[in-house]
């Protein structure tokens, strides 16, 4: 009986290890697991600076996150941004 008690805590914390784990590389990636994001692309010949975790703001209030720069595909020197907004 203590064999198998002591299993399922090994398991319990394992599971409760690997929540932990998922939320808080989410967390840092900026991303939240519980609330509802939109992901949007725009394509920019110039972002002058602009870099991935950066603050996506309409009329000065932050609605969003940048999430990535890539260059285009097309190779005509345009990057394409991806950004998550925040569906409230």
């Amino acid at each position: 009986m203590k064999d198998r008690t002591k299993s399922i805590l090994i398991a319990l914390s394992f599971i409760v290890a690997m929540v932990l784990f998922v939320w808080g590389f989410n967390f840092l990636k900026g991303k939240s697991i519980l609330k509802s994001q939109f992901e949007f692309y725009a394509v920019y010949d110039n972002t002058q600076g602009l870099m991935s975790g950066d603050v996506v703001s309409i009329n000065g209030m932050a609605v969003g996150t940048v999430t990535s720069l890539k260059f285009n595909p097309k190779q005509d020197g345009s990057i394409i941004v991806s950004f998550m907004v925040n569906n409230d």
